[in-house]
């Protein structure tokens, strides 16, 4: 039953997928949408959106249209749009993107760099140094009007 719900998420959700169990030992290029739950010791590039789901881990850097931290990540992440770091979510490197929410209950070891578009040309990219981040995380509970706080 569990093999047929996870032969229905490929159709449901298009693009690359790696299963918990899977480890993966080298660099990954893919112009889709990508969901990692399992293991991957090297970098991953896509055009499209990077999740990392809740047992997802990546030893390297990311590059992604968007990206999503649910797992972990130790490296560094390069972002053209928007970077969320949900609850529980871990990344141990420096953050390079236009945009970055951090949940309370996650944890970012790093840095934030907030990138702007440089004239006209949406490839052309400029850095602004944001100071060096460390979100607060407590013990208090969650409450329902608490929201990711958007560093930009």
């Amino acid at each position: 039953m569990i093999t047929l719900l996870m032969n229905l998420l490929y159709f449901i959700k298009p693009g690359l997928h790696v299963s918990k169990q899977t480890v993966i030992h080298g660099n990954i290029i893919t112009d889709t949408n990508s969901y990692i739950a399992g293991t991957i010791h090297g970098d991953i590039t896509t055009q499209a959106t990077l999740v990392i789901e809740k047992n997802g881990v990546i030893n390297g850097n990311a590059h992604a249209k968007n990206v999503i931290v649910k797992g972990k990540i130790k490296g560094n992440i390069h972002s053209d749009g928007k970077v969320d770091v949900k609850k529980n979510g871990e990344i141990e490197g420096h953050v390079y993107a236009t945009e970055v929410n951090v949940d309370k209950e996650s944890s970012l070891k790093g840095t934030i760099r907030k990138l702007q578009v440089a004239g006209n040309d949406e490839n052309n990219y400029a850095e602004d140094t944001i100071a060096d981040v460390t979100p607060a995380i407590t013990n208090e509970p969650l409450n329902d009007e608490d929201k990711p706080q958007s560093w930009f």
